[in-house]
């Protein structure tokens, strides 16, 4: 996701861009794209309130926002306050301090090489290594061949979903597949601090 330079989004109407996308998405993700326009516009008070609107939860809208800016590859500006989700769903963040650009970067790069005190409090201060692991992919610290028991992870899957699978699991290594599913290694918890 990224910036828009003009403002003017904010005043369009909505339904030329939900009408371009035309058949590529459902009716259901039609519903979505604009309730996300609507908030973006400031007609809801809250993320939450959107998505009580349409029966939906904070993190399937979140997914459904991905997802279209996956398959559309339009620019998409969201704003929150929420740093969690910043760092899930942009390619580019700007951080405001006092309506002042803070820092502009990529989510990894604010985290590992936050601009001000301001920046690094905001990212989580002292645990914003544990932020780090939700941004990193297994394939970056995978150890390739091995084996594991158990259900492999996705090598595309965060460092973080490979300490929660460590966790729940009671296990310190876990078998690591590529997309189509064949084993290619392991993720070991020493893995995930190196």
């Amino acid at each position: 996701m990224g910036i828009l330079p003009s403002k003017q989004v904010w005043r369009r109407n909505p339904e030329p861009e939900i009408k371009q996308l035309g058949n590529r998405i459902t009716p259901t993700e039609r519903a979505n794209v604009r309730a996300a326009l609507e908030y973006l516009r400031g007609r809801y008070d809250t993320t939450e309130t959107c998505c009580a609107a349409l029966g939906i939860t904070r993190d399937a809208l979140q997914n459904e926002i991905a997802r279209i800016h996956a398959a559309t590859k339009k620019t998409i500006v969201f704003v929150t306050h929420d740093i969690e989700e910043a760092l899930r769903l942009a390619t580019i963040i700007a951080i405001l301090e006092r309506g002042r650009l803070a820092q502009w970067g990529a989510p990894i790069d604010i985290v590992e090489h936050p601009a001000s005190a301001f920046v690094r409090d905001f990212v989580g201060g002292e645990g914003s290594g544990l932020k780090l692991l939700g941004l990193r992919k297994i394939a970056e610290r995978m150890r390739l061949g091995g084996s594991a028991a158990g259900l492999p992870l996705s090598a595309d899957a965060s460092l973080r979903e490979a300490l929660a699978a460590m966790t729940e699991r009671h296990t310190d290594r876990l078998p690591v597949a590529d997309a189509s599913g064949r084993a290619i290694g392991i993720i070991m918890l020493a893995d995930l601090v190196r």
